[in-house]
């Protein structure tokens, strides 16, 4: 699957970081704390015909560009979602904040007592759920893959992003 294949609110789960990006030894300890394929997810975003996707990350829940180098899966979802509708869907969540805190939340299973504070796998599952997929809890990012995996009946593919 390459870049351009990607569609809105695609599921993507990060096995490798980009060198210029996250920290490795930060998505090596997730794996490592969750027992866990994939250290990261984020969701894809096309943005004015560019491929981006939006993730939770240290300081805060951003848009970004996706790297080349980093080691990429995706599990295409097959959603019809509009620019507008990403747009509506994370207009009040760009921009909040995410700790190492937010991050060890979804270890035990626990989601966020406020609106502002968000984790990558909490992020994507109340986008999942806001399209009326019923996707159990899943708080880390493997287990989320596994379940949108079984729950929406869909693929993981590796992404060929030049990694």
């Amino acid at each position: 699957m390459n870049l351009s294949d990607l569609r809105n609110g695609d599921l993507l789960a990060w096995r490798r970081p980009s060198s210029s990006g996250k920290p490795a030894p930060y998505m090596s300890l997730v794996r490592l704390l969750c027992v866990s394929d994939f250290g990261h997810v984020s969701l894809a975003w096309r943005v004015n015909g560019a491929v981006r996707h939006v993730e939770a990350t240290m300081p805060r829940i951003r848009v970004a560009n996706i790297p080349l180098d980093a080691e990429i899966f995706a599990v295409p979802m097959g959603l019809n979602v509009s620019d507008d509708e990403m747009t509506q869907f994370f207009a009040n969540i760009i921009g909040l904040r995410y700790s190492i805190k937010d991050a060890a939340r979804g270890l035990f299973g626990l989601v966020a007592e406020s609106d502002d504070e968000w984790q990558c796998a909490e992020k994507c599952l109340e986008f999942f759920r806001s399209r009326g997929l019923a996707i159990p809890d899943a708080y880390t990012p493997s287990r989320l893959v596994r379940a949108v995996m079984s729950t929406a009946n869909r693929p993981l593919i590796k992404l060929n992003n030049g990694y």
